[in-house]
């Protein structure tokens, strides 16, 4: 296996501002763009440093709540009639795969081919990109794929643009506009993104190695947790990923948050246990590495584990049940005709079968 990261990873506050500040002496035109939900004064920041360092900037913060691929016709076109020549995406996981998908067709491929296609003809990239998570991770970061809404349809595409950042920075800063019920569920989620990337049959030494002390240092926090420790965890799970790709619970999640009002990390703790029990039963040697990391004096079966990850999560005051949350049984014909995409992409010990997704989502709800 080869592993060829071309990504920068930035995590120091000082290595941040060089970062940026030579992204701006390089570079003439430089494209913002930001979730409306940012702390504006830090954006102003970064965009007057760029102009003092003599760059002309644009700023793109017109997101909407459930954003399509308009957006990314929207920043194509800025890109392609500003004459961008760098972009920095500061936001969450949609934003950022907005943003990647705008590099992509700034040649002027069009978008809705992209999206039939799930790939764009191979292009040479010319253009500096690099991204800031607003809320601590990205499943597709360290990859070429982004998955964007069709807005012919509203259905979640899984494209390969064959972009990847030149720069990742993970800089807490960015992300302290999170709410506390945001940041909760954004931990149980990589707790899931790990156990399923252990699962994955695309797996390594590497991944498993990030996988196990991610899982350790959140299943084994008895004092809670602080921002700059959960956003190290979540930038070595994204790497880890770029190993293994997404698991079943990020499709899934995605696909229902697609179509509902409930935040993608909501949902991917309320699938957690359900996705859970699917994954203990077809891989058995996850039960054992979870035991090996808690050292619990007695060693804890599948219920145990499950019984003790709702309870985390009662505590922390978050939703076990779609229902709770305020999902409608009326997007799931949606999600199972999806079902495809979740078994093309993820790197699974077996497949999903329609009868299984209609009984998780049958159980969760």
């Amino acid at each position: 296996m080869i592993l060829d990261i071309h990504t920068k990873i930035i995590t120091g506050r000082s290595e941040k501002e060089a970062v940026l500040s030579n992204l701006a002496k390089k570079h003439k035109r430089i494209l913002v763009v930001c979730d409306p939900s940012v702390d504006q004064a830090k954006i102003d920041a970064v965009l007057n440093d760029f102009k003092d360092k003599g760059s002309d900037c644009v700023l793109f913060n017109d997101i909407p709540a459930k954003p399509t691929s308009k957006v990314v016709e929207k920043l194509a076109d800025i890109i392609i009639k500003g004459y961008i020549d760098a972009l920095l995406a500061v936001g969450g996981i949609k934003t950022l795969n907005l943003a990647k998908a705008a590099v992509a067709v700034k040649n002027g491929f069009p978008v809705d081919d992209m999206l039939d296609n799930e790939s764009i003809p191979s292009l040479d990239n010319n253009m500096d990109y690099v991204e800031i998570p607003s809320s601590m991770r990205n499943h597709l970061m360290f990859t070429p794929f982004a998955a964007v809404v069709d807005s012919r349809n509203r259905s979640l595409k899984y494209i390969d643009t064959g972009i990847i950042p030149s720069t990742v920075i993970s800089d807490p800063d960015f992300c302290d506009s999170l709410s506390s019920k945001m940041f909760d569920s954004i931990v149980f989620e990589l707790v899931l993104s790990s156990l399923e990337g252990l699962a994955s049959l695309k797996k390594c030494y590497l991944s498993d190695s990030l996988y196990k002390s991610a899982l350790s240092r959140i299943l084994n926090n008895e004092e809670g947790f602080k921002l700059d420790s959960v956003s190290e965890i979540a930038v070595s799970i994204s790497l880890a990923q770029s190993v293994t790709g997404p698991g079943a619970g990020f499709f899934l999640s995605c696909f229902l948050n697609s179509r509902s009002s409930v935040s993608k990390s909501v949902l991917s703790v309320i699938l957690l246990p359900w996705l859970l029990e699917w994954y203990f039963t077809r891989y058995p040697a996850l039960v054992e590495t979870v035991n090996e990391i808690m050292k619990t004096e007695e060693a804890m079966d599948t219920e145990d584990i499950i019984q003790y990850l709702r309870k985390k999560i009662t505590m922390k005051g978050l939703p076990l049940r779609l229902s709770e949350a305020g999902v409608n049984k009326n997007i799931y014909p949606y999600v199972l005709s999806s079902l495809d995409q979740l078994n093309k992409f993820s790197s699974l010990p077996a497949k999903f079968s329609g009868d299984e997704i209609s009984e998780i989502l049958k159980k969760a709800y």
